[in-house]
This record gives C-alpha cells, structure tokens and sequence, in this order.
C-alpha cells in the first residue's frame, strides 16, 4: 500500500511538473511573440488572388503555391509563395499596378522586387516581412474562339467535352443559343455574343435576323445591341459575325462599342474585312479589345486547320499572344485535339479569349 501511494505522488509530482512546463512554455512565447501579423497575411492573400482573378489569371495558371508559418525575432507571419504564367503579350507593368492598388486595403506595400523581360517577382509586406512573394512568367499565349453556336450540330457535344480553355461565341435567337450559352458556362468555358452585322454584298450575303445594319439609328443600333446581350445571359464579351460593311463605319461601331463598355463586355474584331476600324475604336473608347488574327477553319480539312494554328502559334511566338477563330465542326475540335502537342513544343499555351484582350 505504501509503494501504491508513493506512485501516485510520483505520478501526480510529474503531472504538475508538466502542466507548469507548459505553461511556462506557452507564457514565454505569448511573450516573445509581439506582433502577430497571420490575420493580416490571410487577408492580403484574399486580395492579391481577388486581383489576379480580375486580371485574369486563373488556377489553371498556377504553376506553384506553398504556405508556411514563419517567425522572426518577435514576429510571426503567414509566407505565401506563388508562381503564375500570364500571356506574353501583355505588360508586366499593368499586373504590377493593379496589384499594388488592390494591396492598399490590408496596409501593406511592395518591400521588394525583381524583374527580367519575362518575369516579375514582387516580395509583399511590412517592413522586412514578406506576406505574399509573387512570381509571374510571361508565356506565348493563343486564344481560339470558336464561332456560330446557337444550332442543333453534332459538334456542339464534342466541343463542350473538349477540357480546354476555348471560348464560344454564340448566335443570339437561335434555336438552342440560350441553351448552349448556360451549358458552356456551366462547363467552364468563356461564352461570347457573336454579335450579326451587315456585310458588303447583302442581301446575297445575309446576316441573318437581330443584325446591326448600316441604314440604322444610333438608338435602332442601341435598341439591337442590347437586346442581343440580354438574349445571352453570363456572356463576357462579343465579336462580330459577318459585318464587313459595318465595322468600317466609326459612328456605328462607336455606338455599339460604348454600350459593350457599359455592359462591361470586351470586344474582338473578326476582321471579316481588311478596312475594319472596330478594333482601333474600340481601343480609343477604353473597351478591352482584341483582333483575329488567323482564320483556322476556312477549308473544312484538318490538315489545313491545324497548318492554321500552327501559324497562329508562330504568330503568338513573335508577338507573345494572338487570337484565331474557328466554327463549330468536328474538323475544328479534331484539329485543336491533335494541335495541343505542337503548341507543346513550341511552348506556346492554349488560353482563354479573355485572357489576351487589352
């Protein structure tokens, strides 16, 4: 019975030790840790990936994220790193000022950067704690849109099991346009309007109903525009079906293009015809904007199509990104399929239309 009770005080003794050791531990680091600035870092981390999405960069983008808990002296931190691939094309610039708006919510600055013609490291914090060290590599990027949705086509299934970041530009009022623009959405892909304008050489060439035509007032031509966007709820930005008369008229193109601003939506000119004026308006009015720069699919061959994207990603190679247009078809989807390890080689990504608008 003694030896029982002389364990018991043994074991309650190291209890009691324990329970003061720790708490001398935990009192002694409250004391040494002054400043905890975890709270602020997650926040900081919910605006740069807020900005980034605004700016387009998707997850798909991500090359590299890592979070670690970090101490220094009497602080303690939460270090966020990540590496994100953006289109060759664009300004590194214009990432570095958006983010450096964004970050003046949570109170905190640049501390640190670095830079080459490809790349942009930005180190962001307080002092000498960096919250959040951002990288971004510039990448030959191209953009495919794939025009004329709106139809009951075998293709309409094939493109939309195609995991890839395309964007499709869907003809307002037709039998199942609403229906493929929330299924497209619902899948991942960017949904466009394929806004109809009228062409040289109509009525021959026509554009079909809910068209901009040239003889139209600016308030006809509003009335249209607009009534063509509700058709298509969720859509993000719009280019021109036909319209190779209307798109070298400024008045009308101003019209259109400062409603598409209103509605937030960016503009791509199809350049259904060399004198187009679209894209340098569209420009001058602040939309975002881009122009096609290759046709992919004007033969319905898919060695001809994919001599096309290959161009395109010559082109993108230049100049950092470029965009093409293409039409709901199985050549099209075939063609893109059996292109994904030229562009590979090449080193030039598959991104969507979105991304490559300024």
């Amino acid at each position: 019975m003694k030896r029982f009770f002389l364990v018991l005080l043994l074991i309650i003794l190291v209890f009691i030790g324990f329970f003061l050791a720790s708490e001398y531990l935990r009192k002694t680091r409250i004391e040494r840790i002054e400043r905890d600035y975890t709270n602020q870092s997650k926040r900081l981390a919910e605006i740069i990936d807020n900005e980034l999405t605004n700016l387009k960069v998707y997850p798909r983008d991500v090359l590299e994220k890592d979070e670690e808990m970090l101490c220094k002296g009497k602080t303690r931190w939460l270090h966020i790193t990540k590496k994100v691939l953006v289109p060759g094309s664009h300004l590194l610039d214009d990432y570095k000022r958006g983010i450096s708006k964004a970050i003046q919510k949570v109170n905190v600055g640049i501390i640190d950067s670095s830079r080459s013609d490809k790349s942009l490291r930005l180190d962001i914090g307080i002092e000498d704690f960096p919250f959040y060290s951002l990288t971004l590599t510039k990448v030959p990027s191209v953009g495919i849109i794939i025009d004329d949705f709106g139809f009951r086509k075998k293709a309409n299934n094939t493109f939309l099991q195609m995991e890839l970041p395309l964007s499709f530009s869907i003809l307002p009022g037709r039998p199942i346009s609403s229906i493929i623009a929330k299924e497209a959405e619902r899948k991942g892909f960017e949904t466009m309007l394929h806004l109809p304008m009228e062409p040289h050489g109509y009525p021959e060439k026509n554009p079909g109903e809910y068209a901009i035509m040239s003889n139209m007032s600016d308030k006809e031509i509003i009335r249209q525009t607009l009534e063509n966007i509700k058709n298509l709820p969720g859509i993000i930005g719009v280019n021109n079906h036909m319209g190779s008369k209307v798109t070298e008229d400024k008045r009308i193109m101003s019209t259109v293009l400062k409603e598409l601003k209103k509605e937030g939506l960016f503009f791509v000119d199809s350049r259904t015809s060399r004198n187009s004026v679209a894209y340098k308006v569209a420009r001058e009015l602040g939309v975002g904007s881009g122009e096609n720069r290759v046709f992919l699919d004007n033969e319905r061959d898919i060695d001809y199509i994919k001599e096309r994207i290959g161009l395109l990603a010559d082109i993108a190679l230049k100049e950092g990104g470029a965009i093409g247009l293409g039409h709901v078809n199985e050549e099209t989807a075939r063609a893109i399929k059996e292109s994904l390890p030229l562009l590979k080689d090449k080193g030039v990504r598959l991104v969507y239309v979105s991304q490559l608008v300024k």
